[in-house]
């Protein structure tokens, strides 16, 4: 099993499920994404080689490798111009197109895709677009980014926050999709196996100790000012996590980690040594239009270079989330009674 036998079993699910109806009705079922997940994942396991079968093989890939990028595995038609905001998603044939797909690679490979209250108002897809206007927002989103994990102070897959345990687990996966692009800007990856590699044993013991504070991302505070009525910063944590069958698992981001204890030089020191391994790690890959790169939020640090001035056709990506759930209470998700924001966490 090869990542082009995932792409093309998806990509023909998606093409039976287009022949099904129109526009308006695709939308729709868009509106229910864990509804239709359940359908394309069906459409899709009747054009893998060996059926269902192959499930475990198609998973086992998403584990052992920091990301696996998907090419042309979106047929692009007439699309709006770049948008200038996070959200929302536009609507038409072919962003329909690359949200489906996205609900049914992250079905196949065991995750639901799921959103944070606290981040982009739930949104379930989002724009990562140069931002229209003035600001720290609009600036950033034109810089280059660091190595970072997504949702960093959000507690590991499987291990819950000692004073908020609703808080969900941060995502497995990062799906970016790829619908512009006109100046090839690469996306950065840093895999935590060539990270680690280039730090020192007593480095490696220090990031496993829990003598750091994670504060939210960018992206997190309003929703979490509006929502918890504060910022949540994770206290006392470890950033690294090995387990016994050797797997690593990260959350980090340069400018929101900070050592617990403001004297703790060691810990300090420990930071500014996984920084310069992570500059030292970095590889580039480009994003195509059509293409879908899923990164493993565990084991791969991921960023971009900057972006230049494009206007109306600049570049743009869709961002969605993959989470095995499996282990998720209900408490953390929200409770509204609405079956369509399901896939809404807590914070």
């Amino acid at each position: 099993m090869t990542t082009s036998h995932l792409g093309a079993a998806v990509r023909a699910a998606i093409a039976d499920w287009e022949k099904e109806g129109s526009a308006a009705k695709r939308l729709e079922e868009l509106a229910e994404p864990a509804q239709l997940a359940e359908k394309l994942h069906k459409l899709a396991i009747e054009r893998l080689p060996e059926g269902g079968a192959e499930l475990g093989t198609i998973r086992a890939l998403v584990s052992s490798e920091p990301c696996l990028h998907l090419k042309g595995i979106i047929s692009l038609g007439q699309m709006q111009s770049t948008p200038g905001g996070f959200t929302p998603v536009p609507d038409d044939d072919t962003t329909i197109r690359a949200r489906a797909t996205v609900l049914a690679i992250h079905s196949l490979l065991g995750m639901e895709t799921i959103s944070y209250g606290t981040e982009n108002n739930g949104e379930l897809f989002v724009n990562l677009v140069p931002i229209d206007g003035q600001g720290a927002y609009a600036e950033k989103s034109k810089n280059a980014m660091r190595g970072h994990t997504d949702a960093a102070s959000f507690p590991f897959s499987g291990e819950r926050d000692h004073d908020q345990p609703r808080i969900a687990p941060s995502p497995d996966l990062v799906t970016l999709i790829g619908l512009r692009n006109p100046s090839k800007v690469p996306t950065t990856i840093m895999p935590l196996k060539k990270v680690v590699s280039g730090l020192d044993q007593q480095t490696i013991e220090v990031l496993q100790e829990p003598r750091f504070s994670i504060r939210p991302q960018k992206t997190f505070i309003e929703g979490m000012q509006k929502k918890l009525g504060r910022v949540h910063v994770l206290h006392r944590v470890p950033l690294l996590r090995i387990l016994r069958t050797s797997l690593l698992s990260i959350r980090y981001s340069h400018s929101s980690v900070v050592s617990y204890d403001s004297a703790d030089s060691v810990s300090e020191e420990a930071c500014n040594r996984l920084q310069q391994a992570c500059a030292h790690s970095v590889e580039e890959l480009v994003i195509e239009p059509g293409d879908i790169l899923v990164i493993n939020n565990r084991s791969c640090l991921h960023g971009r270079r900057s972006l230049g001035e494009e206007g109306n056709n600049g570049r743009w990506l869709i961002r969605a989330y993959g989470l095995n759930t499996e282990t998720l209470s209900e408490e953390q998700r929200y409770h509204d009674g609405d079956p369509k924001k399901k896939h809404i966490l807590y914070p």
